[in-house]
This record gives structure tokens, sequence and C-alpha cells, in this order.
């Protein structure tokens, strides 16, 4: 999955983004860009196909003072790793981010081009962009031009889009991970792909459900949240957690990747694991599967886990003699 990072605050916010963008790195990507609201209040992206460093240099020496800030990592799905593809996705009202899949994206482009809506990128995402861009043309407000335009998307995404008037983040979801965060204190807002990026920023996590509307507003120093239905209305989907999160967990520490650093935490993972899982809350878990008595099992994964799941194919069917499948989800 991609990583999105976006921040309000007094703060500056082209820092607070990249820090959060540098910790989801442990995902996997292939280009990087962030969005700020700059002096004249337009909205400015910055993006590069490749590493987060190289976005970073070509950062530098820029004027990014800014109070807002959109940023991500994309791994790329439709269309290449070019700084083209890469978002943000901006025109003249919003900038938007984008996990996911847009399944009727095509459809939609072609009836959107029909009315005179033009593309520069070859992504299912920037079609989200265009359809906001052609509701506010219309009238809408950002507000409404969002609500109404996700109504017509297909498949599961998160999106977090930065509207122009630079007070506001709107971000939604369908099957596709999303977190915020507050800090009234400090008058600050945060939001994200992945709550690796919000640790030591925010004392609570707050993940909206479903097709729930999120808007973070700032206004004269003071933070507010508020959370929507589709049609409008106020929603009460949501549920709040303590923030207990590390963030050293996604860092490399003294590995050279990743990947070598998981196969050194595996030992003391599977003996937290265990306890939780035999004697713990899990074990619960663990007798509803047992229940099940399934006939045969399959294990969908990609990467690393698609590794695991070949040697954990061995052992479930010398164990249990039932027959498991491992496939590539891909």
């Amino acid at each position: 999955m991609c990583g999105i990072v976006g921040y309000i605050g007094p703060l500056a916010a082209v820092d607070i983004v990249l820090e959060g963008l540098s910790r989801l790195e442990y995902r996997g990507y292939d280009s990087a860009g962030i969005c700020i609201l700059d002096k004249n209040s337009e909205l400015v992206p910055y993006k590069k196909a490749g590493k987060l460093g190289i976005l970073k240099d070509y950062l530098h020496g820029k004027d990014l003072s800014s109070h807002i800030c959109i940023g991500h990592t994309r791994w790329a799905t439709h269309g290449s790793a070019t700084d083209i593809n890469a978002h943000p996705h901006t025109n003249k009202f919003t900038s938007l981010v984008h996990n996911g899949i847009i399944e009727n994206a095509s459809s939609l482009k072609k009836f959107l081009q029909k009315e005179g809506m033009s593309f520069l990128s070859e992504t299912d995402s920037e079609v989200f962009s265009a359809i906001i861009h052609r509701n506010m043309l219309s009238g809408l407000s950002f507000f409404d031009a969002v609500r109404e335009g996700f109504k017509l998307l297909e498949g599961n995404s998160a999106f977090v889009i930065m509207g122009r008037d630079g007070n506001e983040i709107l971000a939604l979801r369908r099957a596709a991970p999303l977190v915020c965060g507050m800090n009234p204190k400090s008058g600050e807002l945060f939001i994200s792909s992945d709550p690796y990026a919000l640790a030591g920023f925010t004392e609570n996590l707050i993940f909206p459900e479903d097709e729930v509307l999120v808007s973070l507003k700032r206004k004269d120093g003071v933070v507010s949240m508020e959370f929507f239905e589709l049609d409008g209305h106020p929603s009460k989907r949501f549920h709040t957690r303590p923030q207990k999160m590390n963030y050293c967990v996604v860092e490399k520490g003294v590995h050279q990747h990743f990947m070598l650093k998981e196969i050194h935490e595996q030992p003391t993972l599977i003996r937290t694991l265990l306890p939780f899982y035999l004697t713990g809350e899990g074990r619960a878990k663990v007798e509803s599967v047992k229940a099940l008595n399934p006939k045969r099992l399959h294990i969908v994964a990609c990467g690393t886990a698609w590794h695991a799941g070949l040697v954990i194919r061995n052992f479930i069917e010398q164990y249990t003699k039932i027959p498991v499948t491992v496939e590539l989800a891909s």
C-alpha cells in the first residue's frame, strides 16, 4: 500500500509530512510527493519518481513555508513510476492523494473527457481529482464536491484532499486504512494511512469507518475534527484509541534494509505472540478457527509474506494433514 500523511498546524508542515513519509518507507514505493499552500494561496505540488531522498533533494532551497501540507509515497499500479504519475494530483481548487484502486476509473474518465475535462497522468487517482474539479466548477462547495463525487467511485480506496482555502483537509475511505489525530493544545491536526506515521505526534488515534467523510479544520489557531455520512449528516461511526506505538518500529536501525530487520525481529515477535495466542486474548481467535474444521486452506500474499506462506504451508500440512495452496496476490 502507498503511504499518506497530512498536517495542519502552526509548525513547519512540510517537515512533519516528510518525517511521516520517512516512517512509511518500510511499505515500499517508487515515487513521492507533497503539496503545500504557498503565500499567494496557490496549491503547489512537488513530486518525483524514485526514493524520498530524491524528493528531499529537489525541495532543497525552495520556499516551503506553509501551515498545511499533504504527502504521498506511491507504489505504481495505473501508470508507470514517473514524476507526472506521482501524487498529489493538483488542480485549481484541490490537491489529492490516494491509496487503493478506482475500479470504474476507465468509464468515468471517458465520461469526463466527453465533458471537456483533460488529464495529465495515467493514474486512476486523477479521475477523482477531475470529478471534484468538475463538481466545484458547477458551483458545489469543496465539502459537497468531494461528498457527491465519492458516491460515483467503485473499489476500495482512501483519499486525503486539501482545499485551496487552506483551512481544511477532507478525507474518506472504503476498505482502506485511514487514521486521524488531533492536538488541541498545540492547534495541530494529523492524518495518515498508517498509525506509525503519527507516533509521538498525538496522544489518541481516531479511526473513521467506511464511507465516513472526515473534516479537519484549523482557523485562527482553533482546530476541529468532524465526521459526516455521505448524505452530509453528522456521523458517530468512528472509534478512538490511545496512541501506544513507538516509531522506532519502522526505522531500519543498524540493518541494511527492512527485510533484514524483519528477519532479526522474528524471535522476539514469536516470543511475544505465543503467550497472546496460547493463554491470552488471542486464544479465543485460535479456538474459533479450529471450530471451522476446514478441508482446505488458501494463503494469498505478496513479497516476503508469500515466502512466509510457503514455510507455514509445510507446517500446516505436516501437523494437520490439511492441504494448503499459496498464491501470489498479484
